[in-house]
This record gives C-alpha cells, sequence and structure tokens, in this order.
C-alpha cells in the first residue's frame, strides 16, 4: 500500500494508492465545515470505527479551520481524506465534495454536518447492502431525548417511485433529512446537487433536501432504504444565538413547504405535511406542553406563508440579511463554486 500526500489548487489530499489503482468502496463521505477546527478534531475520533471502508472523506472547509489533527489521523490509519478550501458559499462546499467524490470514481456520495457522527462501520456496511436507488434513506439521531429515528420508508417494500401508491409516496417524502441521505453521485451532478427553492423569483434558504428529493421523484428516480446507515449528533445545530433561531424558524419550514409543492409532486405533500404539524401542536396543548406548543406556532405559521404564496414574517429578517450580504459580497464567487445563485427579488 502505497502512501501519497500532495497539494494542488487548495485541496490536500491523503491518498492511499492500492495495488492496480482499484478503488474497495464506492461511497464517499462530504462534510462541509465553517471555522470548523473543534468539530474536525472531534472527527478525527469515530472516523477511524469507519475501517476497513477505503472510500474517500472529502472535507471542504471556510474560515478558520485547522484540519492538522483530522489528517494525521487518516494517514496513520489508513483512510483516505481529502480537504479543499472554499469560500463560505453555503450549499456550494457541499457541492465541491460530491465533484470530487464523483472524480474519485465513486458512485455515491453522502453528507453530514461537522457536528454529527456515524456508527462504527456505517459506511462499509451500506455498500455491502450493494443499492442501486438513485436516493437511499438511511436513520438519524434528530436528538439525544429521541434516540434514533428510523424513516417511515423503512417498513416499506422499497424501491419506491412516483408510480408507488400514495401510502409509499408519503414514506418517501416524509423520510427527508439532508444528513440521512445517500445519493447516487451520476444522479446527483445530473440534478446540479444541492440548491434552494425559489418562488417569485426570489431564493429562500432551506428546503435543499426536500428540494432534491422533489426534483428526484418527478423525474421518475428510485428510492430506497438502508438499515446499516446511522447517524449521530442531532439535526440542528445548536451554536446559534436565540435571534437567529428565531428567523431561521420563518424561513426554514418556509423553503421547505415551497420545494414540496414543485410540479410533479403530489398537490397534497405539502397539505399533509401542515396538517401533522397542526395535529402536533394540538398533542402538546392537550398534554399542556405550552413551551413546545408555543414553538410549533411559528413553523405553521411560515408553512403556510408558503403555501398560499406570502413572503415570509418578519421574523425572517435576520437570516435574509446574512443571505443578503453573503450575496452582494460573494455571489460571483460562490455561484462559480455552485452555489445556488442569488435571486433576492
Amino acid at each position: 500500500m502505497d502512501l501519497r500526500h500532495f497539494t494542488n489548487k487548495g485541496i490536500t489530499v491523503c491518498l492511499l494508492k492500492h495495488r492496480g489503482g482499484q478503488i474497495l468502496n464506492s461511497i464517499a463521505l462530504v462534510i462541509a465545515t465553517h471555522d470548523g477546527t473543534e468539530n474536525l478534531n472531534k472527527i478525527s475520533s469515530w472516523i477511524t470505527n469507519q475501517k476497513p471502508w477505503k472510500g474517500y472523506l472529502i472535507v471542504v472547509g471556510s474560515g478558520l479551520t485547522d484540519y492538522q489533527v483530522l489528517e494525521d489521523v487518516c494517514r496513520k490509519e489508513d483512510i483516505n481524506f481529502v480537504f479543499e478550501k472554499s469560500l463560505n458559499c453555503g450549499l456550494a462546499k457541499r457541492n465541491i465534495g460530491a465533484d470530487l467524490a464523483k472524480d474519485l470514481g465513486h458512485k455515491y456520495v453522502t453528507f453530514l454536518n461537522d457536528y454529527q457522527r456515524l456508527t462504527p462501520n456505517a459506511l462499509q456496511d451500506f455498500e455491502l447492502e450493494n443499492h442501486g436507488e438513485n436516493v437511499v434513506f438511511g436513520n438519524i439521531e434528530f436528538d439525544s431525548v429521541a434516540g434514533v429515528t428510523n424513516p417511515r420508508i423503512s417498513s416499506l417494500n422499497v424501491p419506491l417511485s412516483n408510480k408507488s401508491s400514495n401510502r409509499e409516496v408519503w414514506g418517501i417524502f416524509s423520510s427527508v433529512s439532508e444528513a440521512g441521505m445517500l445519493i447516487k453521485l451520476e444522479t446527483f451532478i445530473d440534478f446540479k446537487g444541492w440548491q434552494y427553492p425559489n418562488l417569485n423569483g426570489r431564493t429562500y434558504l432551506g428546503g435543499d433536501g426536500m428540494l432534491l428529493t422533489s426534483r428526484i421523484f418527478a423525474a421518475g428516480g428510485t428510492f430506497g432504504y438502508s438499515s446499516k446507515y446511522v447517524v449521530l449528533g442531532g439535526h440542528r445545530n445548536k451554536s446559534v444565538t436565540p435571534e437567529m433561531a428565531i428567523s431561521k424558524g420563518a424561513v426554514y419550514p418556509y423553503a421547505f413547504t415551497i420545494s414540496s409543492k414543485i410540479h410533479g409532486v403530489p398537490w397534497w405533500i405539502s397539505i399533509r405535511f401542515i396538517i401533522g404539524r397542526i395535529a402536533r401542536a394540538f398533542e402538546h396543548a392537550l398534554s399542556f406542553n405550552f413551551v413546545d406548543f408555543k414553538g410549533t406556532m411559528p413553523e405553521i405559521a411560515a408553512r403556510l406563508r408558503a403555501y398560499v404564496g406570502l413572503k415570509p414574517s418578519d421574523n425572517s429578517r435576520l437570516l435574509n440579511e446574512v443571505f443578503k450580504y453573503n450575496c452582494q459580497s460573494s455571489d460571483f464567487y460562490c455561484a462559480k463554486q455552485g452555489a445556488t445563485k442569488c435571486k433576492l427579488g
């Protein structure tokens, strides 16, 4: 086994080249990070439990991100590692990682937030399941209290598609979570990767997982399930200010709803999500859990506003201002790297 380490065009690679040049595993793991030194150090403590996986760990970082600890562990433990420095361009970092995975010859790609982790052998076990669907859903721990949640699709006979029954179609859309999706790279590239939705000429942050699922579904793609792929560490980034959390609560459900209303997706999908949130609010009220009841109401309002075509509430202003600043300061550079083009309306 020949270990090679080189730097080119901002990309640092620890490449384990096997005799014959054959890549022994066809799934790559992409992690995007910003000012992520601490979280990358944490990744170095669990990435070794993915061996004997021989795919690539691809990290695309912006800001002040030192990856030396992770690089050293990958070199020592014979883990293929790629790092690329990037601007803080949102979805572009993940799309860049997918492009690298394609160039490295992988069949599938999956994405994690830098604060998440995988259960031991999740990647290798997924490969042994020998999937062929365009999208495969895994299992995800949404928070430490709820534990790992098996998606609805786990109880259905896969593969599923837009030819499936209503019950099965709901199983597809109710299973969406960006960190729990394993996507065939050919499909991901054909659909131009992660994108944000657009309504009336304006781009909204969020909904990228639902939008990609909706587009693949409308085109007749297939969807499967992996019992072996499990993501831990929660689903929401807790290192945000309360003000930003409120703003995200006004924008993300809005973008999610827009993404579920595109042509080719059954009309009832977005309505069922809204009804589900209303039912959850009633459950909170009946159990006198008024804290969660109050927290659910802005999400319901955001979904309803998106459904009828109204703009997001004023609570969205903070996140929209951040987006506007990023667009004005680096839209040209980010667009070249694969980010959704900014449309501010």
